[in-house]
């Protein structure tokens, strides 16, 4: 650039400036703020690693549930300490972490998963004395090459294979964190930089140098994270057992991420009491979406116009009550499928009281209960009791000649009354 670019050069210095700001400024995004928004160089690289946690504390977001494959399976595991990730990848030297660049949030990405499992896998059939099936598993697992093509390796020992046992049946997804967690500036300080400098003048190790400090992001132990597994084509239920045993084992055992050495990355295993509560959190999630799903329904619902398509409407609405009422809805929507009900009904062919005694006479036992109180009932009554009695080839009518010829139980002044009833209706024929 020469002296006439000197103006754009400044303008985009302070255009840049004025993106930073203070901490995060304007660039709410905490991975953006770390890839492309850091000034390197100087003694500034505790304010940026200070100005990424601040960016990540402000904005980050917690990713959304997103549907699983099918078949998938969860291992749940708590930091027991620090984690680095991906500490050596970014412009800082060794000040890196590896951030969702949509949510910001720390990760493990599927092929470090995949890694470290593959890693314990190896560790095993190590400790087995280099067992043959146990290189076929991990071959079946994690897919071949395996990655150890040493002399006397792993994959020596695989030769051979055909090319249907080369690809891994398990797909490892990458661990996002159960919350938003929290980053740390977390710091390693190096006491004698010029002895390690291999500098003429500094042949031994002295207490005389001046510390080095050197700052880096950390996700804070106590994070929970989430990893996923996925059975591709051809896996068995004890193949994703043994992948799930191995990512317990490396997170437990061997650690995840940078610095293992020194404690950083170690997890324990969580998976019995958080995946309960991942599905009780599913299940209720599901209940609320259901719950949802039949408001809209309610509140869109329109009775037929057709009077013959009201009995199907309402088997429906009915339906759609008992389905809410099974998810524990509120009594608000309730009382909507009920008005909804109370519409449909009213438009139904209204049942005259004939036809009540009909619906309720349908047993002889009832009949001869009701006929025995003839004489308390309203004169209303006693004139839908005989026409029913009087009706050709019903059961009442069948009643009714028992009670006419005398039946057990029956007073003289019942019998008579309605005997008396029924002639007069009759035309004098009993």
């Amino acid at each position: 650039m020469g002296a006439k670019d000197e103006p754009i050069r400044a303008c985009a210095t302070q255009e840049a400036r004025r993106l930073m700001g203070e901490g995060c400024g304007l660039c709410e995004s905490p991975s953006l703020r770390l890839t492309k928004f850091l000034r390197v160089g100087g003694t500034v690289k505790a304010e940026e690693v200070r100005a990424v946690v601040d960016c990540h504390a402000k904005h980050a977001k917690v990713p959304p549930e997103l549907p699983e494959p099918k078949g998938a399976i969860r291992v749940w595991a708590r930091l027991k300490s620090r984690l680095l990730v991906n500490l050596a990848g970014g412009i800082l030297e060794n000040a890196n972490i590896a951030l969702d660049p949509h949510f910001g949030v720390p990760y493990l990405p599927g092929s470090a998963v995949k890694g470290i499992a593959r890693h314990a896998a190896w560790c095993e059939w190590v400790g087995a004395d280099k067992d043959a099936a146990v290189a076929k598993e991990i071959a079946a697992v994690f897919g071949f090459p395996t990655g150890d093509g040493n002399k006397g390796g792993l994959d020596e020992r695989l030769k051979g294979l055909k090319q249907s046992e080369c690809a891994g049946c398990v797909a490892f997804l990458p661990a996002y964190p159960k919350d938003k967690a929290t980053l740390e500036v977390d710091v390693t300080t190096c006491h004698h930089k010029d002895y390690y400098a291999k500098k003429p003048d500094k042949p031994k190790a002295t207490d005389n140098e001046s510390p080095n400090p050197q700052f880096f992001p950390a996700v804070a132990a106590g994070t929970v994270f989430r990893f996923t597994l996925v059975p591709l084509r051809g896996c068995t239920p004890a193949q994703l057992a043994r992948a799930k045993g191995w990512l317990v084992r490396a997170l437990a055992i061997n650690g995840a991420g940078a610095k293992t050495a020194a404690g950083y990355g170690w997890f324990e295993d969580v998976t019995k009491t958080e995946e309960e509560a991942y599905l009780r959190t599913q299940a209720d999630r599901e209940r609320r979406k259901q719950l949802e799903e039949l408001k809209a329904w309610i509140a869109a619902f329109a009775p037929p116009e057709a009077d013959a398509a009201i009995p199907a409407a309402i088997q429906e609405v009915e339906a759609k009550k008992a389905e809410a009422s099974s998810h524990k809805a509120d009594p608000v929507l309730v009382r909507r499928f009920d008005d909804a009900l109370n519409a449909l009904k009213k438009r139904l062919p209204q049942e005259s009281p004939l036809d009540r005694l009909r619906k309720r006479w349908a047993k002889e036992n009832q009949i001869e209960r009701d006929a025995k109180d003839f004489l308390k009932k309203s004169p209303e009554t006693q004139a839908l009791m005989v026409t029913l009695f009087l009706e050709p080839g019903s059961l009442a009518r069948q009643v009714y000649a028992r009670i006419r010829n005398g039946i057990k139980g029956f007073d003289g002044p019942t019998q008579q009354a309605i005997v008396a009833a029924v002639k007069a209706r009759n035309g004098g024929k009993a």
